[in-house]
């Protein structure tokens, strides 16, 4: 005889682009869209904000005068090749901020990306990757880790379209970003964080 084991089946609500649009507006929580389904972003740690804001430290001026500038988690990005929208924790815009046609707080050219990575949002945040790797105007994206070791990786998208993977987990670790002049130091990202 065999042992039959009945699970559930996962359900899942879809929801319309024209439903996303109506929840957004009309709640005071993040939404994340991807192809139907929603993501409710979450409150952030004591060191997912502490990586931000030594962020904006370390970056905001290194972009004085470059036509590039950095903008934060409350500006929606459009991921058209993957019919999502998302809330990257940072990114860097170089020249004009490309809006969406009909939604003003929602843009389509960065080309940096920032997410901070928490043990409840590395899943997402990494799927996340795969996407912005799609998008034209992006040639780097950076994952931060904030939850249990100093760990930065940088995607690089190459001349050739791939893309390569850089790895940093000391301190004396420098990243030098594209849009920048100057490196920027993990000690400096990591400032003021404890694990």
């Amino acid at each position: 005889m065999e042992n039959k084991v009945e699970e559930p089946a996962l359900q899942y609500n879809y929801y319309s682009l024209q439903e996303y649009w109506d929840i957004e507006e009309n709640t005071e929580n993040k939404n994340e869209y991807y192809n139907g389904n929603l993501v409710v972003m979450q409150g952030a740690s004591l060191n997912h904000n502490e990586i931000l804001i030594n962020l904006v430290g370390a970056i905001a001026q290194k972009l004085k005068g470059t036509g590039c500038k950095m903008y934060l988690s409350d500006l929606r990005l459009s991921v058209s090749s993957a019919n999502a929208y998302v809330y990257p924790d940072a990114m860097i815009i170089c020249g004009k901020p490309e809006l969406t046609e009909d939604k003003f707080d929602t843009v389509k050219n960065p080309s940096v990306i920032f997410e901070i990575l928490s043990k409840s949002t590395e899943a997402n945040d990494r799927r996340k990757f795969f996407y912005y790797m799609q998008m034209a105007s992006v040639q780097e994206i950076v994952m931060i880790n904030s939850y249990d070791q100093v760990k930065v990786e940088v995607g690089l998208k190459q001349e050739n379209g791939s893309w390569q993977i850089i790895t940093y987990t000391s301190l004396q670790d420098e990243i030098k970003l594209s849009v920048a002049e100057d490196k920027i130091s993990l000690k400096d990202i990591y400032q003021a964080v404890s694990f």
